[in-house]
């Protein structure tokens, strides 16, 4: 529905059509990297797994209410910038966009860092 959403307000012209995405990264840069990194390893992307982001926090001791309080911080985070971007010029959308872009890679080197780490323990 999201998504639905999000392609008719930029097919009438409502906003941009990089806002709703950024609005979802959390959702689509989980997924993606998830779904990229299981191809990536030969793994079968329709078999049930416990390998996305969101789930190795958990498995690291994040209780539900810390993950979800800095999710949807992310969220809003994301979701504020977005429309304030949509208004901006050009030179400052780019690098704003650039910038969340950078933020999520960043987040998905550490998680993927402190996971190994913590396989390594035996957690």
């Amino acid at each position: 529905m999201a998504a639905a959403i999000g392609v008719l307000g930029w097919d009438r012209g409502d906003w941009p059509f990089w806002l709703p995405g950024l609005v979802f990264a959390t959702f689509i840069v989980d997924s993606g990297l998830t779904l990229a990194k299981r191809i990536i390893h030969r793994e079968n992307p329709f078999q049930a797994h416990r390998s996305h982001y969101y789930q190795r926090l958990i498995r690291m001791g994040w209780t539900h209410r810390r993950l979800a309080v800095n999710a949807y911080a992310l969220m809003l985070a994301t979701s504020l910038s977005a429309l304030w971007l949509a208004d901006a010029g050009i030179a400052t959308r780019l690098l704003g966009l650039l910038a969340w872009g950078a933020i999520f890679a960043i987040l998905a080197v550490t998680i993927d860092r402190r996971w190994r780490l913590s396989s390594a323990r035996g957690n």
